[in-house]
């Protein structure tokens, strides 16, 4: 459960990192 938070932590900051954090929003919608 732990290294699954951890993961996703890691893929949220590369997302955060690639878009700005205007559209961040919607892409987490679709």
């Amino acid at each position: 459960m732990h290294e699954i938070k951890k993961q996703y932590a890691v893929f949220d900051a590369k997302v955060l990192s690639k878009i700005p954090r205007g559209p961040l929003k919607e892409k987490k919608k679709d």
